[in-house]
């Protein structure tokens, strides 16, 4: 709560939707650089998913709990290991975290997990967000398409300032990686995003920037 007057209240509140603005077309300006990419050095090893999934779904707790967002995880016991490189794995997941974030209403819920399956590990983003049209399943990897028309108020609408680069860059990490993002969604479902990647050896595996 504000102890000034209203009109420095108006002003800081001001300055904070500024540098929520700039660091958002900062992050977009690093996205571009990966989604216009057509080659990536990607160096596989082996991650521990759990750790890995922990690793996300703590960077975000803070911004879903300030929102009274119910941010969660699961990680299967089987699912051990993946091949992949960490870098780029961790940067599609924190997009999907994000993408969630941005368009899930306050009070909602989003949830994070992975599982094997056939030989692969596979990661799924759950949330409870306005969902997605079936006419924009394929148009939201493109680079800058964005989805402007969800019901949301002018905070939620400082939260989506970007260049509609997130999923693209998503969609380039994981095509690098011989994958692909898929997306189920309808509007006011949520939307599921998920994608598989090799699992890796179950010993010698390490945590996220370790």
């Amino acid at each position: 709560q504000c102890d000034w007057s209203s009109d420095v209240c108006s002003s800081d509140l001001a300055i904070l939707s500024g540098v929520e603005r700039l660091s958002a077309l900062i992050s977009e300006i690093r996205n571009l650089s990966v989604a216009a990419s057509q080659r990536f050095a990607v160096q596989r090893e082996q991650i521990a998913v759990s750790q890995l999934i922990e690793s996300i779904v703590r960077a975000f707790s803070r911004n879903a709990a300030d929102r009274s967002i119910a941010l969660t995880q699961a990680v299967t016991t089987d699912a051990v290991a993946v091949e992949a490189d960490e870098d780029l794995l961790s940067l599609a997941l924190s997009h999907l975290v994000s993408n969630a974030l941005a368009y899930t209403p306050d009070g909602g819920r989003i949830h994070l997990k992975a599982f094997k399956s056939g030989g692969l590990i596979h990661f799924e983003g759950r949330d409870s967000g306005v969902g997605i049209s079936p006419e924009h399943h394929g148009l939201i990897f493109e680079k800058f398409y964005r989805l402007d028309d969800a019901p949301f108020g002018e905070g939620d609408r400082v939260r989506r300032i970007g260049l509609g680069l997130g999923l693209p860059t998503v969609q380039a990490i994981l095509e690098a990686h011989g994958s692909s993002c898929k997306v189920e969604s309808a509007p006011g479902q949520g939307s599921v995003f998920w994608f598989a990647l090799p699992a890796g050896a179950t010993t010698g595996t390490r945590g996220p920037n370790q």
